[in-house]
């Protein structure tokens, strides 16, 4: 890992700047003026650069820190884009399982449809054949009307006929 390789390299510095105080310590106890001089602005500058470091390695732990909440996130993410897939796949498949439905009901009511053509159909022509009938009804009671005037006219002749037969007879 390159944080881990960071960090090692970031303490294996500051024990080699530690040793270096430690000799720099010494020289300035042993040394000359201008070596105690030199010693002490190295300290400094030393200082400095530990501080840096140590400022260094806090930025490289807060970036793993934010490096492990980032990777627990892709993880989060990763589940919900797996949900949001299933969840898809599942509402595909009652959309395809509700247009299955919606062609079967399509189906049934072409269906209906046809036996409701049918029936009026049959209604129709039942209501012509009441028609007819009607119609020959009437046709046979007018046909019996005639028949009944036809009868009446006959009888009223029969009638006529039998009271001339009985005048004829009365003059006989």
């Amino acid at each position: 890992n390159l944080e881990d390789d960071q960090l090692l390299f970031l303490e294996r510095e500051e024990k080699a700047k530690a040793e270096i105080l430690q000799l720099l310590g010494k020289e300035e106890q042993n040394g000359t003026s201008r070596s105690k001089a030199i010693c002490t602005e190295l300290r400094i500058d030393l200082e400095f650069l530990k501080a840096h470091h140590q400022n260094a390695i806090k930025k490289i732990k807060s970036l793993e820190s934010q490096q492990t909440t980032l990777n627990d996130f892709i993880k989060v993410l990763g589940n919900e884009r797996e949900s949001l897939r299933a969840d898809s796949a599942g509402r595909k498949a009652c959309i395809e399982s509700l247009e299955t439905e919606r062609s079967h009901l399509i189906g049934r009511i072409r269906m209906l449809e046809l036996e409701d053509s049918e029936r009026n159909l049959s209604l129709t022509n039942k209501e012509l054949e009441v028609r007819s009938i009607s119609s020959t009804l009437k046709e046979t009671r007018e046909e019996i009307e005639l028949l009944k005037s036809d009868r009446q006219q006959l009888e009223r002749q029969i009638n006529d006929m039998k009271n001339k037969l009985s005048l004829t007879e009365l003059k006989v």
